[in-house]
Parts: structure tokens; sequence; C-alpha cells
């Protein structure tokens, strides 16, 4: 950070012990993740991006959810998002995408309601901190371009027993209309990520088999996410990167098209035939978005 934030906590950490000012110099989002949750003395913790805004007492709230239900590991709240993303949609527009193909075709849901809903909605989670630290659940920490919390979130969810909230407490902001990554590092990032996560369920082959459908939804709806904000010119390598990883799930027969809904099987089908129809495919759908907007 450029605009003196390091000194202004430097002051609070000196004016307050209850404020800890850690220094991370590996420059990676998940590293300085894991620093903090080691140097954790409470006993519940929670990440805070800095988009976040809570509403008032959401973390008393939060906290005193999980000491009235203490067989639960963690406590979810439902974001509410001001702002539109890249395409121009609302939080209202994104919600009702999701519901529609909830409705329309239920694969999603069947894989695993209570993990597949936290993943869409993208909550924000306080878990018990002694829940992560036996369990081993740390951030994805290679230097990188991401935030580095999905696999943080998803080796959470299926270990850990989640409470799960419809209540807002906080807001994020999203990404404002006709922002585009043109860091390329995003293409790999993601990807690697993910391959950490997998590496991570396989050591439990019963976790992974039970959740491997799960985990390759989570994969292209993360990735997907990012190939709708990517330039132009780096699509095409994401799109590459991702029908590998899926050919090689598919090799190794850890994937089936079957399980997911409808519109997610039929763009997979596409990616898996020829990447350069898939971009073609979502270059015009954006376009064919924006002009919408505009008119």
């Amino acid at each position: 950070s450029t605009d003196g934030t390091k000194d202004l906590l430097a002051r609070y950490s000196a004016e307050d012990e209850q404020v800890k000012f850690l220094v991370d110099s590996m420059g990676s989002m998940g590293h300085a993740k894991n620093l903090g949750l080691d140097h954790a003395r409470a006993p519940y913790v929670i990440f805070v991006e800095p988009e976040d805004e809570f509403h008032r007492n959401a973390l008393e709230y939060m906290s005193l959810k999980l000491d009235e239900y203490p067989e639960d590991d963690m406590f979810t709240c439902e974001t509410e998002c001001f702002g539109d993303d890249s395409y121009g949609r609302t939080n209202r527009d994104r919600k009702q995408i999701i519901a529609d193909s909830n409705t329309n075709d239920n694969r999603r849901l069947e894989m695993d309601n209570r993990l597949m809903r936290s993943w869409i909605f993208d909550g924000i989670t306080m878990y018990r901190t002694d829940f992560l630290r036996d369990n081993g659940i740390s951030h994805y920490e290679v230097p990188g371009y991401g935030k580095q919390n999905d696999a943080f979130r998803f080796l959470a969810l299926v270990k850990g027993v989640p409470s799960l909230s419809v209540e807002v407490l906080y807001e994020r902001r999203m990404d404002l209309m006709g922002l585009r990554i043109t860091d390329a590092r995003m293409v790999t990032d993601v990807c690697d990520e993910f391959r950490f996560l997998e590496q991570r369920l396989k050591e439990d082959k019963d976790l992974w088999w039970k959740y491997r459908l799960v985990f390759w939804q989570a994969y292209y709806d993360r990735n997907m996410l990012h190939y709708e904000r990517l330039s132009d010119n780096l699509r095409s390598r994401l799109s590459k990167r991702m029908q590998a990883d899926i050919k090689n799930a598919i090799y190794h027969k850890e994937y089936s098209a079957d399980h997911f809904d409808i519109a997610v099987r039929d763009e997979m089908e596409l990616l898996l035939k020829s990447t350069d129809d898939f971009d073609r495919y979502f270059i015009a759908r954006a376009k064919s978005i924006m002009k919408a907007i505009e008119d």
C-alpha cells in the first residue's frame, strides 16, 4: 500500500495491545493470511478484504452465533453487493441468474447443496480458530495475482460443519463496468490454486471421491468468473489451460459432464471440442450483453 496504511497500522498497534501489526515480505495474499492465522489469539478468526464494508455490530453478531451453536465450525453470512459487475449486471441480476439455473436444472444442488449454496453466494465467513488449526486448513500462498481464498474456503466447507445464514451482514463492491484484467498472471494463478486444492483433497481419497464433481463445478465457476473479466487477448490462454485440466480429469475418470446443469454442460462440451469456438462464443455473448445494457 502506498497511501500511508503501514504507518497508520503501526501507530494503532503501538497504542492498543489488541492490535498486532505484521509485515509480510513474500508478496503473497495467501501467505499474509496464513501469517495472520498463525498469530491469532482469539477463539474466532475472520478474513476481511479491502472492498468489504460490514454492517454495524456484524462481527459481534457472528461471534454470538458461534457461541450459540458450539457444534458448528464456521458461520457464513450473505453478501449484498453494490455497484455493477464488468458486464453491468447488478447484484439482483446475478442472484436471479443463479436462481434460474437452479430452478431449470437441479444437478448443481444434487451434488452437495450445503457446499454449493455457500460457494455460489461467496459469503464472508467467521471460523473457529482451533478448527482451522486442527485440520491444517491454510491458504494457497505462492506469490501471484489473486486473493488466494478459493482453496481455503472449499477445504473448510468440506471438512467442517457450517451454519449458513441468509442475513446480509456486509457489503462488497463489485467490479466496475468495463474493468478488464490485463495481467497474464491471472491465467495461471487461479488454475494453480485449484491444483493445490485438488492435491489437498486427494490426501483423503474418500473426501476427494465425494467432492470431486463439486470441485470441478467450482473450478469452472471460478475460472469463468475471471474469464469474463480478462482482456480478449488473454482469454484464449485461460480456455486452453481449462481444456487441458478437464481433459486430464476425464482421462483419470474424475469428471462427468452429466452432473452439471444444462447450460454449464453445453459450455464445457464446447470448450472440450474447440477453445477457439469457445472464445468466439463468449466474446460474442459479451458484446451482446454490453449492447443490451447500452440500449
